[in-house]
């Protein structure tokens, strides 16, 4: 990732920003957390500023996912499969990690725009629950840390984005094409790109696009 914070004038990676967080801090801590690092220059009197915007797709569902891109120009900075944990013997956001997730990856979440699929056109009642469900725990997250949202309903980026077609196979294609040098695979147990990362991505270079 190229540098994405600014201190001071000065442009420095998230790395690079949480070491002199470490440097300057009264309490000499390590920061392991761009966000908590960003607070502490600030509240040490510096002017920190996000100077790499992203445009963050969101696949809404327990099986979706996360990808941010440069505003710039499209690359790729950081992607997620939904964090879940299981609460009652059930699958559910798990709304801790996400927030950690966004901490650490994105730091000021007011710097950048999120995208956020639609729970629309469920397949049975239990289906359209946990959509909705989910929709609201990661559209809670992003409202409490700061950020601002769009919904964006599946048809609509898709029209634009994919050809005619199998949806989930057209997007694995426009993905690897796009982003030729991403391993699309969930993780290196998988043999198969994860089709939804993939929409990820494709929201939001829809959203990008635009």
């Amino acid at each position: 990732m190229n540098a994405a914070i600014m201190v001071d004038g000065v442009a420095y990676t998230p790395q690079q920003t949480m070491s002199l967080a470490s440097a300057v801090s009264p309490f000499r801590g390590t920061y392991r957390n761009l966000g908590d690092a960003v607070a502490m220059l600030r509240m040490m009197g510096q002017e920190v500023v996000c100077a790499t915007e992203c445009v963050v797709g969101i696949d809404n569902g327990l099986d979706g996912a996360i990808v941010a891109l440069a505003i710039s120009n499209g690359d790729i900075l950081h992607r997620t499969a939904m964090p879940t944990r299981k609460r009652d013997g059930k699958r559910e956001i798990d709304v801790i990690a996400l927030s950690k997730w966004f901490n650490e990856n994105l730091g000021d979440m007011s710097q950048h725009a999120f995208v956020l699929e639609k729970p629309v056109g469920s397949k049975s009642v239990n289906a359209a629950k946990s959509m909705h469900g989910s929709y609201h725990a990661i559209r809670a997250t992003i409202e409490v840390m700061g950020g601002k949202f769009e919904d964006v309903a599946a048809r609509t980026w898709q029209k634009a984005i994919l050809p005619k077609g199998d949806t989930k196979e057209l997007s694995i294609a426009v993905a690897q094409r796009r982003w030729p040098d991403e391993d699309w695979r969930k993780n290196d147990r998988c043999r198969t790109p994860h089709a939804d990362a993939c929409d990820a991505a494709n929201i939001a270079e829809y959203h990008r696009a635009q």
